[in-house]
């Protein structure tokens, strides 16, 4: 099973460089009217770009083997999962998740509106800023975003949206913000007109988004000994250590790690205290029955905006043809994980502590949980 799923992904990295060589070979028939320098700059940024590709093999490659490398995730995940609630939950009551954080209890769960992570990518073109959330489709929103800034100069870099990366992406610090004081200075705009513009934000259901990034940065990607608050890739361990390091966040004030960023709330980025109601908020879900509807719902949103439909078609096609590289979603380490939490009340009642105001704030329903 885990050569066949090798294989797979092989031919769709094999075919999304092909077609990334077809786009980059088109510009070269094209150097005659573009200028020679221009074409021997293209030249350049194609070897790397090849060169940072050979490496995004590799790494897929290497997840593949940790990602279905189940001696290791069983070795981690052998503690007896506790059945009584920490809280005092009654888990009998299948509406349990929806009695907790009410009253009194809304202290043993995060806080909101904590401003922990902004990043604004921007399109100055069609006035449209969107806020990245790690795990919430960013590599891919942020790659949108950098092909909107210049449609022509990302084709001709010979970039694709499928290809691009976090690390060596085209727009490193050409449409990036932390803060829209600084996009005022960069564009010249006043913030009375920046607030004209039109703000786009994908959000996701918290478990799902929780156990993306567990597999990502804790079973996929794993770094020293001391990654994911110690816990490597033990499940349990991680959900109470970061249950932890969210209430220190929400009642006081700690340094925050690598892993914090990625799991801490949504509504903890983006200055959503003062800046939520301007939002178009769209739903993402790993679930393939709801990838038409979020493409067509981003699409809309984009051509809102006035992007053209040739730039429409493109995104439309990058997004129905394939995913990022480090996409865990369809991994058996994500179904193995999956099952572990969702048959542990123990273990979801601190997740859904963690993320209540992202269930009120984006209109998540907290679900009834039938136990069998």
């Amino acid at each position: 099973m885990a050569s066949r799923t090798s294989s797979v992904l092989q031919l769709i990295f094999y075919l999304s460089v092909v077609c990334g060589l077809l786009l980059f070979f088109d510009f070269i028939n094209t150097k005659d009217i573009i200028g020679v320098s221009t074409y021997n700059k293209a030249v350049n940024i194609s070897s790397r770009l090849l060169s940072l590709y050979e490496k995004q093999e590799k790494e897929r490659q290497r997840s593949l083997t940790q990602l279905t490398n189940f001696s290791f995730i069983y070795s981690y995940n052998e503690d007896q999962l506790p059945e009584q609630s920490a809280f005092g939950t009654n888990f009998s009551n299948p509406e349990w998740p929806r009695s907790i954080c009410t009253d009194a209890d809304v202290n043993r769960c995060g806080e909101k509106f904590k401003n922990v992570d902004t990043r604004y990518r921007v399109s100055e073109k069609y006035n449209t800023i969107s806020c990245i959330i790690q795990k919430n489709m960013s590599t891919m929103l942020q790659a949108i975003m950098c092909f909107l800034f210049d449609e022509d100069k990302f084709l001709a870099s010979g970039r694709s949206l499928n290809m691009e990366a976090h690390e060596g992406r085209f727009c490193l610090n050409k449409n990036e913000f932390s803060t829209l004081k600084y996009m005022t200075k960069k564009f010249n705009v006043t913030m009375d007109i920046l607030k004209t513009w039109k703000y786009l934000l994908i959000i996701r259901d918290p478990v799902d988004k929780f156990l993306s990034g567990f597999v990502d940065k804790c079973v996929r990607k794993t770094r020293t000994e001391t990654y994911c608050n110690n816990c490597q890739s033990n499940l349990t361990c991680f959900v109470l250590t970061e249950y932890d390091r969210i209430m220190n966040s929400s009642y006081g004030r700690v340094s925050h790690t690598f892993e914090d960023k990625h799991f801490f709330p949504q509504n903890w980025h983006c200055h959503f205290e003062s800046e939520l109601e301007r939002y178009q908020l769209i739903r993402y879900s790993n679930n393939p029955l709801h990838k038409e509807s979020f493409i067509d719902n981003l699409v809309t949103a984009l051509k809102d905006s006035n992007v053209p439909e040739s730039s429409l078609a493109y995104i439309k096609e990058q997004l129905v043809g394939g995913r990022t590289y480090h996409v865990t979603a369809d991994s058996e380490a994500r179904a193995f994980y999956e099952k572990r939490l969702m048959s542990s009340p123990f273990l979801l009642e601190y997740v859904f502590r963690m993320y209540y105001w992202d269930y009120r704030l984006f209109g998540f329903e907290l679900p009834i949980i039938n136990q069998e």
